[in-house]
């Protein structure tokens, strides 16, 4: 009984896994379309010199690299990833719609609470033993701290 459960439980995650790297490819071809399109439209800005709607192209681009973001999220499934996301959504945000000094001070000190958040690793001491590396990963210290060389 136990045994179907597990191959239940297998064949669950293949199913949802295959799902979401279809989602991400999806998602990748149609910011790919949109690009084109947009490119064209930046063809027409560029002799138009109209700042409007290089305002409207920039939000869209850098929306476009958050979905190429999320889609890389779906298939890597790292939690650096998902901060990063979060960088790019808030200076995205910064560059499109500040007009207050205050809000781009609420912003930058937004993108260094994650920037210390992913450098020094907080979500290590939120939630232990979920990221932990393994023995052989590349960031992996083969000298801990901990231990002492003998001399």
């Amino acid at each position: 009984m136990k045994k179907r459960v597990e191959k239940a439980y297998k064949i669950a995650e293949l199913m949802i896994r295959v799902f979401e790297i279809g989602l991400s490819f999806f998602i990748v071809i149609g910011i790919f379309i949109e690009g084109i399109m947009h490119a064209k439209r930046l063809w027409n800005v560029t002799f138009e010199g109209e700042l409007q709607s290089f305002q409207i192209f920039l939000d869209n681009v850098l929306m476009y690299i958050i979905g190429l973001e999320v889609a890389m999220l779906f298939v890597k499934r790292e939690p650096n990833i998902m901060v990063d996301i979060l960088i790019f959504a808030i200076a995205r945000k910064m560059i499109i719609d500040t007009s207050k000094g205050i809000d781009f001070m609420f912003g930058a000190f937004a993108i260094l609470i994650l920037f210390i958040v992913k450098c020094y690793g907080i979500s290590c001491i939120l939630l232990p033993g979920y990221f932990r590396r393994t023995a052989n990963s590349p960031d992996s210290n083969p000298r801990s701290s901990d231990t002492q060389t003998q001399v």
